[in-house]
C-alpha cells in the first residue's frame, strides 16, 4: 500500500543493488554455545531495552533481532539448527550513560558471548539497498 501511495504521489524510479557493506556475523564461540535446541513450537520474543526473552526461536531470527540492536545487518554464520529459549540481558547505550544501576551489565556484544556463548564478528558483506533513481514529482505540502 505505501509504495503505490509512493508510485502515485511522486512518480519514482526505484532499482535494487548488492553492496559490500559492513556487517556483523554471528558466530559461535571457541567454547561452544551455552544454550541447547528445545522442542519446536510456536516462536516467541519479549523484552525491553536490555532485555531479550526468547521462546522458540532460530538462529536467523535471532540474528534480525541483533540488527535492530547494532544498527547493522547480522547474518547467522552459527550453523546451529533448531529453535532455542534463552534470556540475554545486557547494557543499552542509552540506559547506560544515565543509570549506575544499568553501567554494571554488560554491552551486547559481551553479552551475547558471556551468557550465549555466540560472538559478533565485524566484517563487509554483501547487503541489498533500494537505489532512487529519480523522482519525477516533487513533494508538496498537503
Amino acid at each position: 500500500m505505501t509504495q503505490t501511495l509512493l508510485a502515485e504521489r511522486f512518480g519514482p524510479a526505484l532499482h535494487r543493488e548488492t553492496r559490500q557493506m559492513p556487517v556483523y556475523t554471528l558466530v559461535v564461540t571457541k567454547t561452544a554455545p551455552k544454550i541447547q535446541a528445545v522442542e519446536d513450537g510456536p516462536p516467541r520474543t519479549s523484552g525491553g531495552p536490555g532485555r531479550l526473552e526468547a521462546t522458540r526461536i532460530t538462529m536467523q531470527k535471532l540474528a534480525d533481532l541483533l540488527a535492530r540492536q547494532v544498527e547493522l545487518p547480522v547474518v547467522d554464520s552459527t550453523n546451529l539448527k533448531g529453535v532455542f529459549d534463552f534470556t540475554l540481558t545486557w547494557s543499552p547505550d542509552e540506559v547506560a550513560a544515565t543509570s549506575d544501576r544499568d553501567t554494571a551489565r554488560p554491552s551486547i556484544f559481551s553479552a551475547l558471548q558471556e551468557q550465549l556463548g555466540l560472538r559478533l564478528e565485524s566484517r563487509k558483506g554483501p547487503v541489498e539497498i533500494l537505489v532512487v533513481d529519480r523522482i519525477e514529482k516533487a513533494p508538496t505540502r498537503n
